[in-house]
C-alpha cells in the first residue's frame, strides 16, 4: 500500500470531498503523484465517500494498471455506492486486466443494469463486454444480458 493508507484516517466522515476539483487540476497540470497524495489525504478525512476512493482509483489505475491499490479502491468504491454505475464499470476494468472475465461480465452487467442510456451509449463498455464474451467458453457461464449493441 502507498504510504499514508489507513494510518492517518480522522474520521468516518460520509460527506463528500471537497478536494476533488483540487485533485483533478493538480492530475490536469500533469502532477499525477502529487494529485494521487492529495486523493489519498482526501479518504483519510473522507473514509466513507465513495467518490474519493472511485477517484484515487482511477488515478491509481492510470499511473500503474497492475498495482493492487488502485483495486482495492475500485472496490471500496463499489462496496460504498453499489447503485453508482461507474462504480461497476470501474471495477468491470480492473476484473478485466485481472482476467477475471466471468466476474468482469457480471459487473458489466450491474453497469449497464444501473447506468440508463448513458451506459447503453457506452460502446467502449459494450465492446469490452463483448471481447470478454469471446473469451469465455459459451458452456463455461450462463448467459448474461448485456446490451452490445444499442
Amino acid at each position: 500500500m502507498a504510504a499514508g493508507w489507513g494510518a492517518g484516517v480522522r474520521t468516518t466522515s460520509d460527506v463528500p470531498a471537497s478536494e476533488r476539483a483540487a485533485v483533478l487540476a493538480r492530475f490536469a497540470a500533469g502532477d499525477t503523484s502529487g494529485a494521487i497524495q492529495q486523493a489519498i489525504a482526501s479518504i483519510q478525512t473522507h473514509a466513507l465517500d465513495a467518490g474519493a476512493h472511485g477517484l484515487l482509483a482511477d488515478l491509481l489505475l492510470i499511473r500503474a494498471p497492475d498495482d493492487p491499490s488502485g483495486a482495492m479502491e475500485a472496490f471500496a468504491s463499489k462496496v460504498l455506492a453499489p447503485q453508482d454505475p461507474y462504480a461497476w464499470r470501474r471495477w468491470a476494468t480492473v476484473q478485466t486486466s485481472r482476467e477475471r472475465y466471468i466476474e468482469a461480465l457480471a459487473s458489466f452487467q450491474m453497469y449497464f443494469r444501473l447506468g440508463g442510456d448513458a451506459a447503453a451509449a457506452d460502446t467502449e463498455a459494450r465492446d469490452w463486454a463483448a471481447n470478454i464474451r469471446r473469451q469465455i467458453p459459451k458452456e463455461s457461464v450462463a448467459p448474461v444480458d448485456i446490451p452490445l449493441r444499442p
